[in-house]
């Protein structure tokens, strides 16, 4: 298939109460250069019928009728393989795996659109922006984003968590950065952490402190909101390659090595992609890129809500904070009531 010099945006849109959360992302796209919005290629992943109105409402809103776009509807039973084989089977030369809880401003999606070439570059395999919580990239989002007392205090809550048996793994012996680590009167050690991560011998290795702590990833969602100015303005952009176990929520690859790497069932160990990309990165010598001052944010993980936290009605009530500082009381849904109520 001979591939079209654009970018297939592949919004991942996995649960219902989500779906109103699009707006942050279709401002953003909005206010992307003309020449590079004319790059894109959107494709709305999902299971749920009720996004086709949704769409059409921001398409109208945003003036994004000649993005070209598509909603495609899988069915819940067989949701992510499906989708992977879309995504494999793109006629556009570029893809973006984007979570539709993860955003991130225009001036980092134009910086990432205008350097894509460095994916021509057979040693680069990936190129993506920072993740408030995402692994291995929370590390140099905290050190970028915040003042020394902000890291400070991120840290110390940091040193509180606890690793447990998850995943059919035991990651115990990671209390030796946390909680053994500060009865010892040490402190946080992140390159330490990931580079311990990275030889662990299990497939599963995505895993950081704000993914089991709820009080941390409100902690860093607070200071957020309490300093929006990076999330939401240009910044000085610099690559860097982190080649440590990826578990992003945004990422750009070329279409061509996305098939390659989802078409080769030996590097599967469930159904979706996240461990075929990272085996076959380490497999190959690969490089992960990452854009230092593309602060994107992801508010929280599921596991958070899986352990029992009330990690969901704050996620949300997060959200709807920020939807009041991007969109400054415009929001297309009023008061917000479909982004807190999720259920």
């Amino acid at each position: 298939m001979e591939k079209r010099d654009k970018i297939a945006v592949n919004l991942l849109l996995h649960n219902p109460y989500r779906l109103d959360w699009m707006e942050i992302i279709f401002h953003f796209i909005s206010k992307v250069k003309e020449e590079n919005k004319e790059l894109l290629k959107l494709n709305f992943l999902t299971s749920y019928a009720e996004i086709d109105d949704r769409v059409k409402i921001l398409i109208d809103k945003y003036k994004l009728e000649d993005v070209e776009s598509e909603i495609v509807y899988f069915p819940k039973s067989l949701d992510y393989p499906q989708k992977i084989e879309f995504m494999s089977e793109t006629d556009c030369e570029y893809s973006i795996k984007w979570d539709e809880d993860f955003f991130i401003n225009n001036y980092a999606l134009d910086y990432i659109i205008e350097n894509r070439h460095l994916l021509q570059d057979e040693n680069n395999l990936t190129l993506c922006p920072l993740s408030s919580t995402g692994i291995p990239s929370s590390e140099l989002f905290v050190d970028n984003y915040f003042d020394e007392s902000d890291r400070e205090e991120i840290h110390n809550a940091i040193m509180n968590v606890q690793f447990p048996n998850i995943w059919g793994y035991d990651y115990s012996h990671l209390n030796s950065f946390t909680v053994d680590a500060q009865a010892q009167g040490r402190t946080w050690d992140g390159e330490g952490f990931y580079k311990a991560t990275n030889e662990i011998n299990y497939h599963y290795k995505g895993i950081n402190p704000y993914r089991l702590s709820g009080h941390l990833q409100h902690l860093l969602n607070d200071k957020i909101i309490e300093k929006p100015e990076k999330f939401l303005n240009k910044n000085d952009y610099e690559i860097t390659a982190i080649n440590r176990y990826n578990c992003n929520h945004f990422c750009l690859i070329r279409s061509e090595d996305y098939k390659t790497i989802m078409s080769d069932r030996s590097l599967y160990v469930d159904e979706f992609d996240e461990v075929p990309l990272n085996k076959y990165r380490e497999l190959h010598n690969l490089n992960y890129l990452f854009v230092k001052g593309a602060y994107g944010v992801h508010p929280m993980y599921g596991t958070i809500i899986q352990i029992g936290d009330d990690g969901r009605q704050r996620m949300c009530n997060f959200v709807h904070k920020l939807f009041d500082i991007v969109l400054d009381g415009s929001s297309t849904w009023g008061n917000h009531d479909s982004i807190i109520k999720y259920s």
